[in-house]
């Protein structure tokens, strides 16, 4: 989900990046999305490609635009490839993030971010799928409960992140 950046959605988007706490982050970025949603959404381009055992979908934001993903259900590979971001800290502010960076993602993450300089994200996932409906429901889910066993079980910590400038 994405929409062009507004005063009103940038105000409520600095408002989710002060609350550290993992839960009270995640309900802050799901009344954001709902928010997001009664706006008008904006073009984004994402391109699913296939190979035996992997799923990849690129995707590529225009800067001035708020976007959130979804929650992942599976453990898979984020790749950054260009770009700059701002997005929650875990300090309760706010961070620039820029390309290239890859990361370990683990089950249970949802991202929210204001593209900065026009975005190219990957993620590749393991799966035997060429479906990508069937995909995004093996995949994601819209209900944090569907993954909080998972959660509990991966800690995602910031090792997994390599940041290469």
């Amino acid at each position: 989900m994405a929409v062009n950046e507004t005063e009103e959605g940038y105000g409520r988007m600095n408002q989710i990046v002060k609350k550290p706490d993992s839960q009270e982050m995640q309900d802050a970025i799901l009344r954001l999305e709902d928010h997001l949603l009664t706006l008008p959404q904006a073009e984004y381009e994402v391109i699913h490609r296939f190979t035996p055992g992997l799923y990849t979908r690129e995707m590529r934001v225009p800067a001035g635009v708020i976007c959130t993903g979804a929650i992942h259900k599976t453990e898979h590979i984020s790749i950054f490839l260009e770009g700059k971001m701002l997005v929650p800290s875990e300090d309760g502010g706010s961070m620039e993030i820029s390309a290239p960076m890859v990361e370990i993602a683990k089950p249970g993450i949802k991202r929210v971010g204001l593209v900065l300089e026009e975005v190219r994200w990957l993620t590749v996932h393991p799966t035997e799928l060429t479906d990508v409906d069937e995909i995004l429901a093996e995949i994601v889910t819209d209900d944090f409960s569907e993954v909080e066993h998972l959660v509990e079980q991966q800690y995602c910590d910031s090792s997994a992140i390599i940041h290469e400038t």
